[in-house]
């Protein structure tokens, strides 16, 4: 079954709080591999280890917009919806959506340096690092 995305069922911003870190090489190959299978011509913007359990979120861009799903580390399974946080009934996505907006983020995704300082759309990280060196030696 192939899967397609919808526009306006997705915003981020480039700030992780529910992720508790980059997945490892072998997990983010195994999951983009699942996904490019399921999802012909979007492309994963990332793959982040959530600190829940063993799950991952994937946000990806499509032809129609983007979209958020979550899943094992070898992608078999793909998870569409809000996730709450039991504990806090928190919805952390929702929270950097309206985050996001507070601090004018037009496009996705949006860094956000701190100086203040804003930069739109996917970044190679040989980018992003000199920005945050440059912003370090600034303050």
């Amino acid at each position: 079954m192939k899967l397609k995305l919808f526009r306006g069922q997705f915003t981020t911003v480039a700030m992780a709080s529910a992720a508790g870190g980059a997945a490892t090489n072998a997990d983010e190959q195994t999951i983009r591999e699942a996904f490019k299978s399921k999802l012909p011509g979007a492309q994963v913007i990332s793959v982040e280890k959530l600190r829940y359990a063993d799950l991952y979120e994937v946000a990806v861009k499509g032809s129609e917009g983007y979209r958020v799903f979550y899943t094992d580390a070898q992608g078999q399974v793909m998870l569409i919806g809000d996730m709450i946080e039991t504990r806090t009934d928190r919805n952390p996505i929702e929270e950097l959506v309206a985050l996001g907006r507070r601090l004018g983020a037009t496009r996705t995704p949006t860094w956000f340096l701190p100086n203040g300082e804003k930069y739109f759309g996917p970044l190679p990280m040989s980018e992003v690092v000199p920005l945050l060196d440059t912003t370090a030696r600034r303050q």
